[in-house]
């Protein structure tokens, strides 16, 4: 009998496209109100050169210019994500790192012993002002990576009716990604505004990139004005 099936092809370095071997479904417009922007970590400690991180670094003598050069246009398609977002009514969410003492003694005993957390009520603790939450919107402090390993986000969300999640903020390769594949595998459509996020190294962001549109994990990766369009309502026809 003859063999009907392709001649395998040569897999390249990168690994199989598993998209075209697992294609995504059509997906409908994203409902506002069963959608919330999820602002990851804009906050001085990660975010402001004269605080937190970028202090440290800059004290060590490392050029972290490139990283604020990068964050300037991220802010302001951030903070045109939040006026979308709200305009529409849908929910908006900040996360930000936190920890619940002040010294630190709730956080990983790893992070704890480098230093690396951010003191309950510190300055590093604060949102950027031009991102910053508005009253009454929703608010975690966490102690881990991902938004959903330290935070009852979840249970917050799926109390919200909120199906669907929108990712920006910093790191791109760290806290983004683990965030947005948490709440895929939880089972939130998720989306990672390509152009809305960043991180210390430019190589990093763009392969964190890469590797959440070329897998299996049904997370989109799309640009922010694409994100606002589909969001916001068409003019009518004079």
């Amino acid at each position: 009998m003859p063999n009907d099936r392709p001649a395998p092809q040569r897999m390249a370095d990168s690994g199989p496209d598993w998209r075209a071997l697992y294609p995504l479904p059509d997906l409908p417009p994203l409902d506002p109100a069963r959608t919330a922007l999820v602002c990851i970590d804009l906050q001085y400690f990660d975010a402001h050169p004269d605080h937190g991180m970028a202090r440290r670094a800059t004290e060590q003598g490392v050029d972290v210019s490139d990283y604020f050069e990068r964050l300037g246009p991220i802010l302001q398609r951030t903070r045109a994500l939040q006026t979308a977002f709200r305009q529409a009514g849908s929910v908006v969410v900040h996360a930000h790192i936190e920890s619940a003492t002040v010294d630190g003694r709730d956080v990983a005993p790893i992070w704890r012993q480098r230093g690396y957390f951010v003191p309950a009520g510190s300055p590093g603790a604060e949102f950027l002002p031009e991102v910053a939450p508005l009253p009454g919107e929703v608010v975690f402090a966490k102690t881990s990576s991902s938004l959903f390993n330290s935070t009852d986000a979840s249970r917050v969300l799926a109390r919200l009716g909120v199906d669907a999640l929108v990712f920006c903020g910093v790191m791109t390769y760290a806290c983004v990604e683990l965030s947005a594949r948490d709440a895929a595998d939880i089972g939130f459509r998720v989306i990672v505004v390509a152009d809305a996020c960043t991180g210390w190294s430019r190589h990093q962001h763009e392969a964190a990139l890469r590797r959440l549109e070329g897998g299996l994990s049904g997370i989109a990766v799309r640009p922010a004005a694409e994100v606002i369009a589909e969001l916001t309502p068409p003019t009518p026809a004079a």
